[in-house]
């Protein structure tokens, strides 16, 4: 889900490219047929065009490459192939030998499974009130309901939980608050299950980030991406957001907080479930509903 900033320090990896959001994989996978049999040069072109058109792409550094460098690493001409060769032209002009590619929210695990069986996924949850509270301070959610809010993070989370569990060992969870805390181990871990050397430069990767996302971003909604880590982040949905809305996305999401092992409010106190109330009624006259989200224990 997004609102976590951490995705930079594979990226500062000597081995790993992971660039800025790219989310052309899945909606061109599903409009694949349109674009021909890929045997054929022209209809790879023309995907390879497409592909760099994207918004996405275009705001990003693999914006630097072209058809012509990519087609020079077209391993085999099918739609896999295409993605594999667009994300290895980029690694390989940044001397790095392994691809990721970080997309928030995405749900298409089986299509992803099925372009790349030997792919590995790592899931990053964060306390869905610290989501939530961040969520509410960006334009773009900003007119979101914190009811919407919650049911939309546990769905994502509990949806990826779910699809990870035809992986294996190919899928991996850690959670946002252990990186912060002990960013070390936890790095550690994840290079151990990666097969990599972990890097110290990971720990460094607020030095470089800016440079490799879009400007507009560093100076917005993505502050905290080119920020050292900060464990001051960690519980900011108590003084971001009201009782009220803490009570109703407790509500909502307990379960899965539960879970996931996130310390609960006391819900017996006069003040939290007053807040819930009050929160519930003003929800209510909008049409809105609070109720829990189905349990979503493994």
């Amino acid at each position: 889900v997004q609102r976590m900033g951490t995705t930079s320090m594979l990226d500062a990896h000597a081995q790993i490219a992971i660039p800025f959001e790219t989310d052309f994989i899945i909606p061109l996978y599903l409009k694949r047929d349109s674009f021909g049999d890929l045997r054929e040069t022209p209809n790879v072109r023309r995907l390879l065009t497409e592909i760099l058109a994207n918004p996405f792409v275009r705001r990003g550094e693999m914006s630097d490459i072209d058809v012509d460098q990519i087609m020079a690493h077209l391993a085999e001409p099918t739609y896999a192939g295409v993605v594999e060769a667009v994300f290895r032209t980029w690694a390989l002009r940044r001397n790095k030998t392994r691809w990721g590619d970080k997309n928030p929210g995405v749900l298409h695990v089986h299509h992803l499974n099925a372009l790349f069986p030997d792919a590995l996924f790592l899931h990053l949850i964060r306390d869905g009130r610290d989501v939530t509270a961040s969520r509410m301070r960006i334009k773009t959610w900003r007119q979101c309901s914190v009811i919407l809010l919650a049911h939309h993070w546990c769905w994502m989370v509990t949806g990826l939980r779910r699809a990870g569990q035809t992986l294996g060992e190919r899928y991996k969870e850690i959670r946002y608050e252990d990186l912060v805390r002990s960013p070390e181990e936890t790095l550690r871990n994840v290079c151990a299950w990666i097969g990599e050397a972990y890097e110290p430069e990971m720990l460094d990767y607020h030095h470089t980030a800016a440079s490799r996302m879009p400007q507009e971003l560093v100076r917005t909604e993505h502050r905290s991406s080119v920020s050292p880590l900060d464990q001051s982040k960690i519980g900011v949905f108590r003084r971001l957001m009201s009782r009220g809305d803490r009570a109703v996305f407790q509500t909502i999401a307990q379960q899965l907080l539960v879970d996931l092992q996130y310390e609960l409010e006391d819900d017996r106190s006069l003040g939290f479930r007053m807040g819930r109330k009050f929160s519930e009624l003003s929800h209510a006259i909008r049409g809105l509903a609070v109720f829990p989200f189905p349990g979503s224990q493994r």
